[in-house]
């Protein structure tokens, strides 16, 4: 009976011919974009990577950021901030960095992503020098090791660009691509039995954009992360309402990815408050706590929401909730993560919203 009711069915010849059910869309976990069936499969079998990226004033413009799925903005040392670049649904990027060192708590964020594989250059460790007093919260070497992080730092992985180091300076030329990215974590992968699937990667709650009618009115939002690094760290995100994302600034400039040459700008801006503390490891590191739960505001469809992160622990991906405690969901695209820090009720960031 329903089949002669069927509002697309083709009759011919007196049979009627039902039109195949569509199937139902498919979704990226990481960051809720729509991809296709074998796509799909693809990204089950495919872990995510994390790749610690260069932000030192010389060593922008970086390369790659934009066809990040998610991308943590969080200090280092001096002010100075680092970013934790997430790959999953691009794995064929053709120029990523400059690469930079490896902290504690970026090993937290990035295992939240099913225990993603790390790239680096470099990383926080002790070498038992007189002036060292061992702190296990910055040690990221030992916590490599501890946690069997699947880690990516070998001559093979990564190349110096000479016109960087000419430019820039040799510390801020290194980058990586997926062509050699790809051929080490094969050997890699069979040299340490690694599992590179994917399938208990915590995905978010997503939703498309809002129509344009809906969308708020939005001005912009400046962050800076620490007096001591002035105004060069100082980050700066604007609204476009025309295409629902967030163009961003760094340091009072336009944030241009010079692989693509197109200004940075994420769908989701999320920006999260962290527990600060000084590590006093004779190294002028720092702590942040990255497991817990504390306020956060995010930004979409041109709207203003208040509500917190929640991180139950280091395997865990963080998710965010309204004041009702329910899921806040993202919109479809990339998302770009804020880490300001501060002491209790003390802040040490500075956020401005406009």
């Amino acid at each position: 009976m329903a089949l002669l009711k069927a509002p697309n069915a083709i009759a011919k010849n007196s049979v009627t011919i039902i039109p195949p059910t569509p199937l139902p869309p498919k979704y990226s976990k990481i960051n809720g974009i729509q991809v296709e069936y074998e796509e799909f499969d693809e990204l089950l079998d495919r872990k995510p990577l994390a790749i610690v990226v260069n932000n030192h004033k010389d060593a922008r413009p970086q390369s790659g950021l934009s066809e990040a799925d998610t991308v943590l903005e969080v200090l280092a040392e001096g002010g100075i901030t680092r970013y934790v670049a997430m790959y999953h649904n691009n794995y064929d990027v053709e120029k990523i960095g400059p690469i930079r060192s490896l902290r504690y708590y970026m090993i937290d964020f990035a295992s939240g992503y099913d225990d993603a594989m790390i790239l680096h250059h470099g990383w926080a460790g002790f070498d038992n020098a007189d002036f060292e007093v061992y702190n296990a919260e910055t040690d990221a070497r030992g916590a490599v090791s501890k946690f069997n992080i699947k880690n990516i730092q070998t001559e093979a992985s990564t190349y110096r660009d000479p016109q960087k180091a000419k430019t820039s300076g040799y510390v801020h030329s290194l980058y990586t691509d997926f062509t050699r990215i790809n051929s080490e974590i094969s050997r890699l992968s069979k040299s340490y039995n690694w599992n590179l699937g994917s399938e208990n990667l915590k995905e978010l709650s997503f939703k498309d954009d809002a129509v344009e009618t809906e969308r708020g009115i939005f001005n912009s939002v400046d962050i800076r992360f620490m007096s001591l690094g002035g105004s060069d760290y100082a980050s700066r995100f604007t609204y476009d309402k025309t295409t629902n994302a967030y163009p961003r600034f760094i340091g009072g400039q336009p944030d241009i990815d010079q692989l693509s040459n197109k200004q940075i700008s994420p769908k989701n801006v999320i920006i999260e408050w962290h527990e600060y503390a000084d590590a006093r490891d004779g190294h002028s590191r720092i702590i942040i706590k990255m497991i817990g739960e504390n306020k956060a505001t995010i930004l979409r469809d041109g709207q203003v929401i208040e509500g917190k992160w929640r991180k139950q622990s280091r395997l865990d991906r963080t998710q965010y909730f309204d004041a009702d405690g329910k899921e806040i969901p993202l919109n479809r695209g990339q998302i770009w993560i804020v880490n300001a820090v501060k002491v209790q009720d003390r802040l040490i960031s500075t956020v401005t919203i406009q």
